[in-house]
């Protein structure tokens, strides 16, 4: 085992507690991949002047997405295809996503070598596919589109409850499914043990899915308080997804995207912190997710965090959503905490991040922690003989 890997714990560090204040730790170990009591005195990373929090978990992102438009990502060679998510799954490892829950693309291939080491990445839950109102039709009903993304070895079910970006004026808050289907794609997808997610702008969709026992609402751009008190009364988790349409709309505004979608976008931006401010307020659990899809996107997660505080979260409520919220919603056996015998996932950083400014800062991350194992440090290990 190399030097990095006998790293068995940090001395003296401020670690983040459950409730979410800071200590001082005077030894944090871990062992067999969980956070433990006790260790070894030996190999420890020294922790003055640094911070520990959980590892982080993007609740909605793209891993095999290399490029935003599809028809590009489909003219890759499959070799370059594979290059590329494998460096997208290790630049969102090394920018402190230990966890991530993918909205659509990655097959379960990924998702078991991830699982058993043979690569670097996040741990991952995948939908495998997207399930449109086309898809459920092709099927026959949406219950035929729903065995059919079980089969492939989805874990959550993703239902495109609106249109999005690319919608006519005046349709993006039309359902695509009826109330029955949300029951019906909701009520296979919990037999088999699966979750659903539910891609949805607003309108009447938001409350058919959330009537139906969905677990999460992806942007939720135009919810509304009603919804926002539904969404709560259901324990849903809302994963806005902010920085993604701020994305969209530079790309409109430097003609990479049709001018055509400007106007729909500027309200969407325009109107999604409200959104957030609306589910905080009735007691909502938000998330985390970013949406990230193309290349230069991933890696650099922790601008959704900073977003979610622009948004008018505070610091701790937005670390809250980029932790224990999302490790709760992606991984059922994970408290996304710091506490003996949870999973050994956690960053090291430079600077409080309480601070609104840290996650901005590129020198912010000095180690990443995934399953107990330093998968990037910069930190000299103190070995006792």
């Amino acid at each position: 085992m190399d030097a990095l890997n006998a790293v068995s714990g940090i001395t003296n560090a401020q670690v983040l507690g459950p409730d979410f204040t800071f200590y001082t730790s005077p030894a944090l170990y871990w062992e067999a991949g969980t956070f433990s009591a006790s260790g070894s005195a030996t190999n420890l990373l020294p922790g003055e002047n640094t911070w520990v929090i959980p590892g982080l978990v993007d609740s909605h992102v793209h891993l095999a997405w290399t490029d935003f438009d599809e028809s590009e990502r489909n003219q890759r060679a499959q070799a370059d295809r594979d290059q590329l998510i494998q460096l997208a799954l290790a630049k969102t490892l090394a920018a402190g996503f230990t966890s991530a829950r993918d909205a659509g693309g990655l097959e379960t291939a990924w998702v078991e070598k991830l699982a058993s080491g043979h690569i670097l990445g996040p741990a991952v839950s995948p939908c495998v596919a997207l399930i449109t109102r086309e898809d459920a039709q092709r099927c026959g009903t949406v219950g035929s589109a729903v065995e059919d993304a079980l089969d492939r070895g989805a874990q959550w079910i993703k239902l495109i409850g609106t249109d999005g970006v690319t919608s006519p004026e005046g349709q993006d808050l039309e359902p695509h499914f009826t109330a029955a289907q949300f029951q019906e794609a909701t009520r296979l997808a919990h037999q088999a043990g699966a979750r659903v997610m539910v891609h949805a702008w607003g309108g009447q969709a938001i409350t058919w899915a959330l009537e139906a026992g969905v677990e999460s609402i992806e942007h939720g751009i135009f919810l509304t308080r009603d919804q926002a008190e539904l969404a709560a009364h259901t324990s849903a988790t809302f994963v806005p997804t902010l920085v993604i349409y701020r994305l969209v709309l530079a790309m409109i505004e430097k003609g990479k995207l049709p001018r055509s979608f400007l106007q729909r976008v500027q309200h969407a931006v325009h109107a999604h912190p409200a959104a957030v401010r609306t589910a905080r307020d009735a007691g909502v659990h938000i998330a985390l997710g970013t949406d990230f899809g193309t290349m230069d996107q991933h890696g650099s997660n922790a601008r959704e965090l900073l977003a979610l505080i622009d948004a008018g979260l505070t610091p701790t409520e937005a670390l809250r959503a980029a932790t224990s919220a999302g490790a709760r919603l992606v991984n059922l056996n994970q408290t996304g905490t710091i506490e003996t015998g949870a999973p050994a996932d956690a960053v090291v950083l430079r600077y409080n991040p309480l601070n609104p400014t840290t996650f901005a800062q590129a020198d912010a991350i000095v180690a990443v922690i995934k399953s107990g194992r330093m998968v990037s440090n910069q930190l000299q290990p103190h070995i006792s003989n």
